[in-house]
Order: structure tokens, then C-alpha cells, then sequence
């Protein structure tokens, strides 16, 4: 067996922030602003005793002997460059946290890896964050560039060499990104799915390569994603071997969804979750779940209620999983949803910045109502644990305010 000395190098903690909250918050202001750290790894140097972890072998030609070399810079692929990151630039925030208290703040809560994904409500203020964040990174040693935004006052601050790059674009238009695998349109400020192009899938290893291709961070893709999950265990039930062709009922089933997978890219999503630029004067969280006898749902919407009057609501975020193999009664499964719908609603108040001021939840299972507000020692062990977790999740959300 080959042992690379790279791969034995140990990664370190996950200082990660969570992809779901970046991208959540990404969508509370009506002001974006990208940007991306430039050569990120390669601006880390290694210290001395590691260097050895680091050689590697090689030649010009395969008549000379190779020559060994150590990279004085963490290589991307480094298995512990993305800990070592995060850890210098958390630790830079906080260090510069009293002359840039608004750049140290986004560091902490909105950078993932080497992109930064900010949202304002104020065209001033992301001109000043901007500033604010590149003096802060230059601090430590990185540079920001590949800003974007949707307001043209605040692209008309940022040098040309620091905008994003693109190709020609009509005058006024404003570039087309990426942020964290969901395709950013600067000009319409909406959000964009995509599913990559692949050979049609024949046997159930391909089909799992096709589903997980679908990059759908939020669950908005929900209800078509799920059905090829569900496809996918009836081949599991049914002992379909991972390579081999899949029966022609099933295979007519995958070719429709494959055919439908091609209109994600259709899909728009407004980026800001409000829709209009006044400041709402009540926010709150509608949770829905749902189950049938093949998967159970989730899915959170945030109403908002403005001084005039007007109303608005966006969907935030959804889950779904597929129903157990074991054959399961729907109110056992709609129970399984409640679960789901509590926890979805913990994650996106921890992760919004909004004050919330209301969370309902709406099921439509009388069994599951009835449930939730007896004691749980009343019941089995299956109905009885999820009713403990409930009910701790939603004393978790009353302290939370």
C-alpha cells in the first residue's frame, strides 16, 4: 500500500461556518456583497517541523533521477489547510475586533472557506464593509477580490481589478456569479439552481450520482428530489445490484425524472427574502409538515408584516427524507415530520439574524396533535421518545425568545 505523507498529516477541528446559515443570511438584506480570498492556501506559510509532511518527488524527464522538494506553502488538497485558514482569519477578526468591529463580525458569521457572502440594507454601509473588510484581511496576510453586488453604487466604489470577472456585458448589467455552488444574478438579485449534464443513468450507482448532483443546499428542489430518493430505495428493497440495469417499469420511472431535472435551471428564487426595502415591523415563522406512506416533509416560511399594511411571504428552507423501509402507520410518520418541522425551525432562528417574533407550526394529523399533548409515558417507545423530543425542542424555542 502506498502511504502519502500528506494524507497523514491530521485535519485539525471543523472551524467551518455552516453552509445552510451563510447561505441563509446571504438572503436577510436587500444589498449583496461577494467576494472571494485570492489564493487562499497559498498564503500560509508552514512552519518549520512540518515541512517534511510536505515533500514530494519529482523530475523533468524519466531518464533523470527525481528530486525531492518540500512546498513552503499549504498546497490546496492539504488535508489540514482549510482548518489552518479558518483558524488564522478567526483569529485575525478577533485580534483587529475593536478597529473593525462590523468586518470581524462578518469574518465570524459569514465567510465560508475562502468565500464571503454579506447582506446589508444599506448601500453606505456595504461600501464601508467593503473598505472594512480588506483592510481587515490584509491584515492577515490575504486579499479579497471578485466583489460583486447588486447596487450599482457599491460596484462603482470597487476597482475594476477587484470585481469580478466577466465577459462582455451590456452597459448597465450587472455580472453573473457563483456563491457556494448556487448561481448568483446580479442584475435580477435572484438565485439559480442547476443539475450538470451526465450521461443517462441505467443502474442504481448512477442514478445516487445523478440525485446527488442536484446541488439543492435550502430543500427548495424538495418535492422533485425526493421522488428519485424513493426510486432509489425500491431498488434497494427490491436487491437491484448497484451496477446492474435497472427493470424497464422502473427505468420508464428515472427517465421522466430525468427529463424533468433539466428544468431546474428554470428555477429562480429571489434572493432577498423580503420584498420591499422598508423595515417590516413584525417577523414570523410558519413551519409546515407533512408525511405519506413513501417520505415525510418540512418546510419554514417567514411571513412579513409591513407598517402600510402589505404582507409577504418566502419559503426559507424545506426537508424531506425517505420513509424508513420498515412499513410504518402515517401518523407515526406524520410524527416523524413534526420532529422534523421543530428542529428546521431551532436551526433558522439560530442561524437568522431576524427578530422573530412568532413561530406556528401546522400539521394536519388530529393523532399527532393528540400526541404532542398527552404525556409521553402514555406511550410506546417509538411515540413516546419523539414526543420528549418535541417537547424539548419547543422549550428550547421559548427560551429563545
Amino acid at each position: 500500500t502506498t502511504i502519502k505523507l500528506c494524507h497523514e498529516v491530521l485535519t485539525g477541528p471543523d472551524l467551518l461556518n455552516p453552509l445552510f446559515g451563510v447561505l441563509l443570511r446571504f438572503r436577510q438584506g436587500r444589498i449583496a456583497l461577494c467576494s472571494d480570498i485570492k489564493d487562499m492556501f497559498l498564503q500560509m506559510r508552514v512552519v518549520e517541523e512540518d515541512l517534511p509532511a510536505l515533500r514530494f518527488l519529482f523530475r523533468d524527464s524519466k531518464d533523470e533521477e527525481p528530486s525531492v522538494y518540500q512546498c513552503l506553502r499549504r498546497p490546496f488538497g492539504e488535508r489540514s489547510a482549510p482548518t489552518c485558514a479558518n483558524y488564522i482569519m478567526k483569529r485575525n477578526a478577533e485580534d483587529f475586533q475593536q478597529q473593525y468591529p462590523t468586518a470581524a463580525e462578518a469574518v465570524r458569521k459569514n465567510l465560508y472557506v475562502d468565500d464571503s457572502l454579506n447582506s446589508l440594507d444599506d448601500e453606505d454601509e456595504a461600501v464601508a464593509l467593503r473598505q472594512e473588510l480588506t483592510e481587515l484581511m490584509k491584515h492577515g496576510g490575504f486579499t479579497l477580490t471578485k466583489w460583486l453586488s447588486n447596487s450599482q453604487t457599491v460596484m462603482k466604489e470597487i476597482p475594476e481589478s477587484d470585481k469580478v470577472p466577466t465577459k462582455e456585458v451590456k452597459l448597465g448589467d450587472l455580472p453573473t456569479s457563483q456563491a457556494l455552488g448556487v448561481h448568483y444574478n446580479a442584475q435580477t438579485d435572484s438565485l439559480h439552481l442547476s443539475a450538470p449534464k451526465k450521461p443517462p443513468a441505467k443502474t442504481p450507482r448512477e442514478i445516487l450520482s445523478r440525485i446527488a448532483s442536484v446541488w439543492d443546499p435550502h430543500g427548495w428542489l424538495s418535492p422533485f428530489t425526493i421522488r428519485g430518493r424513493v426510486l432509489q430505495q425500491q431498488l434497494c428493497l427490491e436487491e437491484v445490484g448497484w451496477d446492474t440495469e435497472i427493470p424497464e417499469d422502473q427505468l420508464r420511472e428515472w427517465k421522466k425524472w430525468e427529463d424533468e431535472v433539466q428544468a431546474v435551471e428554470s428555477i429562480i428564487v429571489p434572493r432577498c427574502l423580503r420584498s420591499s426595502d422598508d423595515t417590516p415591523s413584525e417577523v414570523q415563522l410558519h413551519v409546515f409538515s407533512d408525511s405519506s406512506k413513501q417520505a415525510k416533509y418540512a418546510a419554514g416560511y417567514l411571513r412579513f408584516s409591513y407598517p402600510n399594511g402589505n404582507v409577504h411571504c418566502s419559503l426559507v428552507a424545506a426537508r424531506s427524507r425517505v420513509a424508513p423501509k420498515k412499513r410504518m402507520t402515517i401518523p407515526r410518520l406524520e410524527l416523524d415530520a413534526a420532529c422534523m418541522a421543530v428542529k428546521l425551525a431551532l436551526t433558522l432562528i439560530e442561524e437568522l439574524d431576524y427578530h422573530i417574533t412568532a413561530v406556528t407550526f401546522w400539521i394536519d394529523s388530529m393523532v399527532v396533535l393528540h400526541w404532542i399533548h398527552q404525556p409521553s409515558n402514555r406511550y410506546r417507545d417509538y411515540v413516546a421518545h419523539r414526543i420528549v423530543d418535541i417537547g424539548e425542542d419547543l422549550k428550547k424555542l421559548e427560551a429563545d425568545g
